[in-house]
């Protein structure tokens, strides 16, 4: 088994497999190997009990297994990449009999959990008689994390190393995004390449580093041009001077196509969404103490206050008529530009409003955990790199399943 090649392989499941997930991810389990459910009796989420459907997973006789991988520690899309984007130490059980195994051709190889997984690509950059090219491929990813619900978490660089291996490979300068599980309406640009890249699209830097596979493992990508990698700087003919002296010139015809060029170049370079909604920002209430703090790292009550203010803006204002000729209604990029954010920081933003509208103070549900996190003040501050995992976190545990 060479560097970067890998074994399917599978195991038996142990107690730790399962004693921390719920039911909803246990019942996933048996459904993959549906077949090996012992007879007479017919599993079912509802009608059967989680201690029933741990006992057969777990016993031998019944041959449920999990999907693992054999794969070299040495990989080639690690030995490229900086310290900050190697893929996490694989997540081993010593349970299940995972210890190193030898291999004379590639040295000792780890033995990790791994699942197959649909990805569903759009590709922007293609189309078709049918709109966009759209193609889904299987591929195998590492377990990095199991949830207690059926989800899991896995590297971007395993998607992307994944998918650069199959038919479906993505070639030329991209950025690509994955549709957010927690907010479907919103799209996370994770890695983008452009024709001055020095690495492939596999080695790329990725950020976020971990994304979360639902129960039903499928992840839909989306594939977008590169931001200026083929900008075009040529001067329009329009643009040539008009030329006073010469008997065949006609001004008024000169005119118009230089009242054209300079619309078609508005048109190119600007948003009128975004230039009118910068203008209702300034009447906005705290507005100046959101321009004031946006490049700043926050006390929890000023990174709350930020994030209100987004929210409320960008429900205020999405959906609205649009200001571009063809466009019917202001759409969340133009709030993203008018605000000065990316689209992962504007839906933290609203992510964050909507639990705070829960729990936090005057909420339907006020927590006392999350009201004494949202109002301490730390020195130094840390702002919403750690306030919003921590409510993440709180809200996935106190929501039910």
């Amino acid at each position: 088994m060479s560097a970067n090649q890998a074994t399917v392989s599978t195991a038996p499941y142990t107690v730790s497999d399962l004693n921390r997930l719920k039911k909803a991810a246990i019942v996933n389990f048996v459904a993959r190997q549906a077949d090996l459910w012992p007879g007479p009796d017919v599993y079912s989420d509802k009608s059967t009990t989680v201690r029933r459907l741990q006992a057969v997973l777990l016993d031998p006789r019944y041959r449920f297994t999990k999907s693992m991988v054999l794969r070299a520690p040495s990989s080639a899309r690690s030995e490229s990449t900086s310290e900050s984007t190697l893929s996490p130490p694989p997540f081993t059980d010593d349970d299940a009999g995972c210890s190193p195994i030898p291999n004379p051709d590639a040295g000792d190889v780890k033995m990790v959990y791994a699942e197959w997984v649909k990805l569903l690509i759009e590709d922007m950059r293609k189309t078709s008689a049918h709109g966009h090219s759209k193609v889904s491929q299987d591929v195998f990813l590492e377990v990095s994390e199991r949830g207690e619900h059926g989800e899991w978490k896995t590297e971007l660089h395993e998607v992307l190393y994944e998918l650069q291996k199959s038919n479906a490979a993505i070639e030329g300068p991209t950025k690509v995004l994955y549709r957010d599980p927690e907010d479907p309406e919103y799209w996370v640009v994770f890695v983008k390449v452009t024709d001055n890249a020095p690495v492939p699209l596999e080695l790329a830097e990725t950020f976020p580093r971990f994304v979360t596979i639902p129960a039903t493992g499928r992840l839909e990508l989306r594939v977008e041009p590169a931001e200026d990698t083929h900008r075009n700087t040529a001067p329009l003919p329009s643009q040539e001077p008009f030329d006073i002296n010469d008997p065949h010139a006609k001004p008024l015809e000169h005119a118009r196509r230089r009242a054209s060029a300079a619309n078609h170049l508005s048109r190119a370079d600007s948003d009128a969404d975004v230039v009118w909604l910068k203008a209702q920002l300034e009447n906005e209430t705290g507005y100046q103490d959101f321009k004031d703090n946006q490049r700043k790292v926050q006390t929890n009550p000023g990174t709350v206050a930020s994030w209100k203010f987004c929210a409320d803006f960008s429900q205020k204002y999405f959906g609205a008529i649009s200001h571009v000729q063809g466009r019917k209604k202001i759409q969340q990029k133009s709030i993203q530009k008018a605000l000065g954010l990316g689209s992962t920081s504007l839906a933290e933003a609203c992510k964050a409003t909507q639990i705070l509208r829960r729990y936090g103070e005057g909420g339907t549900s006020p927590a006392k955990a999350v009201m004494d996190r949202v109002n301490l003040k730390e020195t130094p501050p840390k702002g919403a790199k750690v306030l919003y995992p921590f409510l993440v976190a709180y809200n996935k545990k106190h929501t039910k399943a």
